[in-house]
């Protein structure tokens, strides 16, 4: 039986609030970097509502439309945003309802974060002992908790032929290359 996306949504959260803590940089808005804690992303906190006008309110300078995502063969609403209207979507907003459930980070240079989409695993400051094989569609990934208290995990992929499930080797790891930071807020 397909386990819902709302119950692995639930899981990363379950291991987030572990790291949770309020804290957040000053600097980094000041620099036009988005920063990250267990309550906010950038302009988007976790009160936030799944709207299309709240997100489009939220996210100055985005253009917010609704597109599509599926998971376990089931499609569902997410709301794109994108800096201009060509091309794909830079942030992926999911959630259920009203409810705001995830921010995914897809081009660099957005987020104040190490490592950043396109760079090497190794380049940040990421611990291999949080770090997990992906499952389902993201099967052969690897995906890995900010050490920090951000509620940020990272989506790395690998060049790993070893069986399903299993972790590729530390090197293999650190030479993977980050395609999508996601952020999934953190419960109070």
């Amino acid at each position: 039986m397909p386990v819902p996306r709302s119950i692995t949504v639930t899981a990363f959260t379950a291991s987030l609030v572990i790291l949770a803590s309020c804290s957040d940089t000053p600097d980094a808005e000041a620099s036009g970097l988005w920063s990250a804690n267990p309550d906010r992303i950038g302009p988007v906190s976790a009160a936030t509502p799944f709207s299309q006008d709240a997100l489009g309110a939220a996210l100055g300078g985005f253009t917010v439309t609704p597109g599509q995502a599926s998971a376990e063969g089931e499609t569902y609403l997410v709301y794109e945003a994108r800096r201009a209207a060509a091309g794909p979507a830079e942030v992926i907003i999911d959630g259920d309802g009203d409810q705001l459930l995830a921010v995914t980070i897809r081009v660099p240079g957005l987020l104040r974060s190490a490592p950043d989409v396109g760079m090497s695993a190794g380049a940040g400051e990421l611990d291999p002992g949080n770090c997990f094989p992906g499952v389902e569609e993201r099967s052969g990934d690897i995906v890995c908790l900010d050490p920090r208290p951000t509620g940020l995990t990272y989506w790395i992929r690998v060049e790993h032929g070893g069986p399903d499930g299993e972790m590729p080797p530390m090197e293999t790891l650190m030479a993977g290359t980050v395609y999508e930071i996601q952020w999934v807020p953190v419960p109070a």
